[in-house]
């Protein structure tokens, strides 16, 4: 009995098949990655593409406006210890923010630069608890030094009888959108 090990033949070399014949069925790595590649290069392309559908586009273009400005203009009513003032004109739809020490000039650069609601959106209503809801006209809703502001729920709608409702919390800085109209909580 010797120490050998009885083998049925040579060792294949490294990186060969232990099987005889055809190779097996599969991809190999470089497909994979050339496959992957231009599934990703199609995306790239494509994805824009969908945020042009004018279904999207106006509801995202008016949500992120009143995220950011409602965000920012809390922030900036308590850094810079100012009353600062949301302007919503119901009837043009048009948004802009002012400040409580502007002087008339001042006032009317804001004015001209407002953010305008896209075609085919309009603002049914504003409710403020001490006001009701304001079809028409001009509602104004502050933001004060101390990190707080008025409540108010905004109401859009657009061609389709769709609406977005926008509630401006009095001590949160983050606004919460719903997708329907929904009536203010007093």
């Amino acid at each position: 009995m010797g120490d050998r090990i009885a083998t049925a033949g040579p060792l294949p070399p490294f990186g060969r098949s232990f099987r005889k014949g055809p190779a097996a069925p599969g991809f190999t790595l470089i497909e994979l990655v050339v496959v992957i590649t231009l599934i990703s290069l199609l995306l790239v392309f494509a994805i824009p593409q969908f945020e042009n559908v004018s279904l999207f586009q106006g509801t995202n273009k008016i949500s992120r406006w009143m995220l950011l400005k409602v965000g920012s203009l809390k922030e900036r009513a308590l850094k810079e210890r100012q009353v600062f003032i949301l302007h919503i004109a119901t009837d043009s739809g048009e948004m802009w923010v002012s400040g409580e020490g502007m002087d008339e000039e001042a006032m009317e650069k804001a004015r001209e630069s407002a953010q305008t609601l896209p075609p085919g959106y309009r603002i049914r209503d504003v409710a403020i608890p001490e006001k009701g809801k304001i079809a028409v006209g001009q509602v104004d809703i502050r933001f004060y030094p101390k990190g707080y502001s008025d409540k108010a729920m905004i109401h859009m709608e657009d061609d389709d009888g769709n609406y977005l409702s926008f509630l401006i919390e009095p001590f949160l800085t983050q606004v919460k959108r719903y997708e329907d109209y929904v009536e203010l909580d007093e």
